[in-house]
């Protein structure tokens, strides 16, 4: 028995931009911090900003092209709306329906995503990384905050009333 159209294309996406989220967050990471031995992640020149800034970036861009590509794709029927009602009231459900309003609430998990990273690090008392484990972190963090949103973002769509007012 093989996946249904839906479970596909939720895997091709999150797949997709975990792989793209990845290769970016690593080659902006290398950009912004490649002259430097020790990354701060504390304090002044740190990389505290850096990472709650992307993290919001990257929720919120996923967030819309994910919207897009799911409203087109079931537009053109190549995946299959949810049939469940918004009364069951979970964290997806409560999603906005406006592309704009989610995107940003989904930025604000990817903050939020950060903010928890940033808060374990004070909490072991890490406040230097060397480069190269800082971007294997960030790399691993734009993955997993990638397919997060990814997966959020497709099954809200996926629920939306305007694409067709028959859904």
């Amino acid at each position: 028995m093989g996946l249904s159209s839906n479970y596909k294309f939720l895997l091709y996406l999150g797949c997709l931009f975990a792989f793209i989220t990845c290769f970016v967050s690593g080659l902006v990471t290398f950009l912004f911090w490649g002259d430097v031995a020790l990354v701060p992640l504390s304090g002044t020149n740190s990389s505290l900003v850096h990472h709650l800034l992307s993290s919001f970036i990257y929720g919120f861009v996923l967030s819309l092209l994910t919207t897009s590509i799911t409203r087109r794709a079931l537009l053109t029927k190549k995946v299959l709306p949810l049939h469940w009602h918004l009364k069951s009231q979970t964290l997806i459900d409560r999603l906005p329906s406006n592309i704009l309003h989610r995107s940003f609430m989904l930025g604000l998990a990817g903050t939020t995503m950060a903010g928890v990273s940033i808060f374990l690090f004070d909490l072991e008392q890490v406040y230097l990384m060397p480069l190269k484990e800082f971007i294997i972190f960030k790399s691993i963090f734009a993955a997993l905050l990638g397919a997060a949103v990814t997966v959020m973002a497709v099954y809200r769509a996926m629920v939306d009333s305007k694409v067709s007012p028959k859904l």
